[in-house]
């Protein structure tokens, strides 16, 4: 990827550290020093790079945000390329500056405010917003997007929808296309390793009580490029991951982060075992469909490097590690659910995995199909399968305040 560097001179020695570790990944790095031959014409070769450029990164500090600095001609040169510069530009608070001293054109899309390291921080974020990219085409397609098929044919017969992790949950009234053509031939890397992930997630996820997961699952990448099939077509340019009717869809964007494969297909397994159950937007079923894939992989983070895509001053999407109560988050079900798994989370890492996975299995299984107060119900179930883990459990659930 093509990325230019803008910063004051008083930055140099980040925009050094930032363009040598980007370099080392890869990237094209158009930063003045190094780019700009003596005697040559500056305006003409910033106007150039910049129009040539994927990413605008702005190293704001003080001394680039102030009237008359050479920064902000090149602020307004990315600006005239891409009026919104959502996907186009990154903002990176290096040094302190109150937000009213920011641009608007930066306070349009999430500014990256490091709470450690600003390269190891910065990095992931680059990563995030790379661009679309379009497969050859001899890549196998299913009704425009590349698919893997886990094992026989979609079936429909859940129909319900559950969007990413960053976006509110919603219900579809479409359905889209079933296809029974295999992708046994895709060679693409990645998406080889979402399907070993996958099986070896199922193992999992029967090894800890849901005998009834099955690996009947369609995965469809897509993008504007590679289109949604059936009447989830005009949705394909928007930024989402969701379950849907025995199938994943993740979009292009978002492929590298297998925590979001992970998440919607435990939707499938929940949605199973609750059979036609009211389960809605339940904010127990979004913990759970973090938690699993979090334990399976070993990480607290859903989306590691995703925030960004989303606009979120993080560079995940949703951490475990937190100290959220029920009453401190908004009522949505992606925010609860946070809390929710964040209980379960601290009692994995003190009790440890194989004792604690096997507890919100049990209770999510005997309270799926509640009709009513289903997170007061989950949490009775949780305590009542715990058995003498409870009292972890009990801990967290009265600090976090959450229902039983």
């Amino acid at each position: 990827m093509r990325l230019f560097l803008s910063h004051a001179s008083e930055q140099r020695p980040d925009a050094d550290r930032l363009a040598i570790a980007l370099r080392a990944r890869g990237h094209t790095v158009f930063l003045d020093s190094d780019d700009l031959p003596a005697g040559g014409d500056y305006q003409s070769r910033i106007e150039q790079a910049i129009a040539s450029c994927d990413l605008f990164c702005f190293l704001i500090s003080p001394q680039s945000v102030a009237p008359r600095r050479f920064t902000l001609s090149e602020l307004s040169i990315a600006r005239r390329r891409w009026p919104n510069p959502a996907g186009h530009v990154l903002p990176i608070m290096v040094d302190k500056v109150p937000i009213d001293d920011v641009p608007a054109y930066l306070r349009a899309v999430s500014i990256l405010q490091p709470e450690g390291d600003m390269v190891a921080e910065a990095l992931p974020c680059v990563e995030a917003l790379r661009p679309k990219r379009s497969w050859p085409a001899w890549t196998p397609w299913a009704a425009g997007a590349a698919v893997i098929v886990l094992a026989g044919l979609m079936a429909t017969y859940v129909v319900r929808q559950r969007r990413a992790a960053a976006v509110p949950a919603s219900t579809a009234s479409a359905s889209p296309t079933a296809t029974s053509e295999s992708a046994g031939g895709l060679q693409i890397p990645a998406l080889d390793k979402v399907r070993g992930t996958l099986v070896r997630f199922v193992a999992y996820m029967k090894s800890i009580g849901f005998t009834q997961a099955d690996e009947n699952v369609t995965v469809y990448l897509y993008s504007k490029e590679s289109p949604l099939p059936g009447d989830l077509r005009n949705q394909s340019d928007t930024v989402n991951a969701f379950y849907y009717d025995h199938a994943v869809y993740v979009h292009w964007s978002m492929s590298a982060d297998m925590s979001v494969f992970l998440r919607e297909y435990t939707h499938h397994v929940l949605l199973d075992a609750a059979a036609d159950g009211p389960i809605g937007s339940a904010a127990s079923e979004s913990a759970l469909a973090d938690y699993f894939p979090a334990s399976f992989l070993g990480s607290s983070l859903i989306g590691e490097s995703l925030g960004p895509l989303f606009n979120l001053r993080t560079s995940y999407i949703r951490r475990l590690d937190n100290s959220l109560t029920y009453t401190s988050v908004d009522d949505e079900a992606h925010a609860r659910g946070q809390v929710w798994a964040a209980a379960l989370w601290t009692c994995r890492q003190e009790l440890g995995q194989a004792t604690v996975d096997t507890i919100p299995v049990k209770a999510w299984l005997s309270v799926a199909r509640a009709t009513t107060n289903l997170e007061g119900a989950f949490g009775k179930a949780l305590i009542a399968a715990a058995g003498p883990s409870a009292s972890c459990l009990s801990r967290e659930m009265n600090a976090r305040k959450l229902p039983r």
